[in-house]
């Protein structure tokens, strides 16, 4: 038979591992300690995380040049360059939004959910949104045996509104994002010790079995023929490898430092408390509390004040968008500038989790990290051409360095919502084939997985 060898066998469902012990002669003997096996198969687990930055973007200086295979980056993603071969840019998506709704409110529900609102009467002429978010449907099919289902993170993103919440656990159950980092580290990492003596502790029962399993399959491996013997090499290695990744795993798995306490909602703490959001997120991923996350960052209604004063602006995001570009050059420059820093930030949150090794790469060749907004142009309130990037995943099938350009209506582009569905193909429901009424075609985005 073909034996498969330790990159396979993360792949390899339960039964036909019980079927290659038979095989070899070590059934019922080494049966048991399969559930070790598939427990370690996911050291380096698939996951998601959702990311969100409001009024879409100045298209023509985000989106990118050249061939698609190879592109050049657009001004406002300059930051972004040392992650070019990390991202994917996704040019002229669209969303087909309902009527209900005001302008920014309607694309922000549809965002994740692929719905817009209900109708009703809580918030004037509509209610809540219609249906669970796609980080959510993935949750329930899966049922995750991490600590946490999912973990929801914001920044400035308070307010009970359509407009202000954009993870839902079904038809009209918003989940609120936690905005301060402070609390955020009290709540996850509480009882978690940071010292490594501590971390080595809660892995001591792992690395028992782990030694169990080694010596009595070196046991079974002297009364062996040659050929057989070859193929439990390939599970002694197995062994060899899952110490390496848990080793790995204790010396990233600690909690977060909060140098200082910033006010989580004061305007010129803003780019730190982002920081800091971003180190929960990634100390959550590598201590296994969650594989599926979000950052919502701000709103997707008029955001308001603060200005973005460590910017040197002196008027709000969302009045700058609505300004003339021509006569009103400087609010633009300021949405440019904006925009960029957007870009800086994502960045610095890919730099954190290339940072991390796990498996045969990083944190981030691990997890699909999707960044959308709620419009495409704040001034004309569009959900045609919406900024969307892709960045990670490499590990699991992702097409990275690539920028997929479709048409620029709705008849020559696809629904935003074949990207929902590749996310689900992402974490391993296949059978996901749809995520809309409105959206007749089936199946994920073309060109994004391999």
């Amino acid at each position: 038979m073909k034996w498969p060898l330790l990159s396979n066998w993360n792949s390899t469902p339960r039964t036909s591992r019980r079927s290659v012990l038979k095989a070899m002669g070590l059934a019922p003997a080494l049966a048991p300690f399969v559930p070790l096996f598939d427990a370690f198969a996911e050291t380096s687990p698939k996951r998601l995380l959702l990311w969100f930055t409001p009024h879409g973007t100045v298209y023509n200086k985000w989106r990118t040049s050249g061939p698609a295979e190879a592109p050049i980056l657009g001004p406002i993603m300059a930051p972004l360059e040392r992650h070019k071969k990390n991202i994917v840019n996704i040019e002229n998506m669209q969303m087909n939004p309902d009527r209900l709704g005001g302008n920014h409110t309607k694309g922000f529900p549809l965002l994740w959910t692929g719905r817009g609102v209900m109708p009703g009467s809580t918030f004037g002429d509509h209610g809540w949104n219609y249906s669970a978010s796609v980080d959510q449907v993935i949750v329930d099919a899966l049922n995750p045996k991490t600590p946490y289902r999912s973990l929801e993170f914001g920044l400035r993103s308070g307010g009970s509104h359509p407009g202000r919440r954009m993870i839902y656990r079904g038809s009209a159950k918003p989940l609120e994002p936690e905005q301060d980092p402070q609390n955020a580290l009290k709540r996850l990492f509480g009882n978690l010790g940071a010292s490594k003596e501590q971390l080595e502790a809660m892995t001591a029962d792992r690395r028992s079995l782990l030694d169990t399993v080694n010596h009595d399959l070196g046991i079974f491996k002297r009364k062996l023929a040659a050929p057989e013997r070859y193929k439990l090499d390939a599970h002694l290695n197995a062994i060899r490898e899952v110490e390496a990744r848990i080793s790995l795993q204790v010396a990233s798995c600690a909690a977060p430092t909060i140098a200082k306490r910033v006010d989580a909602q004061s305007g010129p703490a803003t780019p730190d408390a982002w920081a800091q959001q971003m180190d929960m997120i990634v100390a959550s991923f590598a201590c296994g509390l969650t594989n599926i996350a979000s950052m919502q960052y701000r709103l997707g209604e008029n955001d308001g004040s603060p200005y973005y004063t460590w910017l040197g602006g002196t008027m709000d995001h969302h009045t700058s968008t609505h300004e003339p570009p021509v006569a009103n050059s400087k609010a633009w420059a300021h949405c440019e500038q904006i925009y960029t820093w957007y870009n800086e930030m994502f960045a610095k949150f890919l730099d954190k989790m290339s940072a991390v090794p796990e498996g045969n790469g990083t944190m981030l060749d691990n997890t699909l990290v999707v960044w959308g907004s709620e419009v495409g142009w704040g001034a004309s309130h569009a959900v045609a051409k919406i900024p969307f990037i892709v960045a990670g995943g490499r590990n699991h099938g992702v097409r990275l360095g690539q920028s997929l350009r479709f048409g620029e209506t709705l008849v020559t582009s696809p629904q935003h919502t074949r990207l929902l569905v590749s996310m689900c193909h992402y974490m391993g429901l296949p059978q996901i084939q749809s995520f809309s009424e409105k959206d007749n075609a089936t199946g994920g985005l073309p060109g994004l997985m391999v």
